[in-house]
């Protein structure tokens, strides 16, 4: 059975610490398995990433998505700009390329889906 939260984001400052509280608040209502529960920390960090880069870079409106199906995880990222993310090299003397790097690191995968009018940006955490 898949559980399904949603928020529309503010794009006004303020509007990513605010995801990021709601997506650690809504894990507390799903329903886990014995064996595994996603680290908070994890899931914050996540959610800040993703939702930084479609505030950041993406006009409109943005929704994140939560949503558990007993083996996965999944964090979505709704946001109306067509242009697709790539994984850049970070690099310290430089800010920025940093986000997708910790996405892919951290996640159990991730990827992006073309949408009418936009375009939706995913990571899964998986049980181990």
């Amino acid at each position: 059975m898949m559980v399904e939260r949603f928020l529309k984001v503010s794009c006004a400052k303020g509007g990513v610490a605010e995801a990021r509280a709601w997506a650690c608040a809504q894990l507390e209502g799903f329903g886990w398995p014995a064996h595994w529960r996603p680290d908070h920390n994890v899931v914050a960090l996540l959610v800040s990433e993703l939702v930084t880069n479609a505030v950041r870079h993406a006009s409109g409106a943005v929704g994140l998505r939560l949503m558990w199906d007993e083996r996965r995880l999944r964090i979505a990222v709704d946001d109306s700009s067509t242009v697709l993310p790539v994984v850049r090299p970070a690099r310290p003397d430089l800010p920025g390329g940093h986000g997708l790097n910790l996405v892919q690191r951290l996640s159990g995968g991730w990827g992006v889906v073309p949408r009418a009018g936009g375009k939706r940006v995913w990571a899964d955490l998986v049980p181990g």
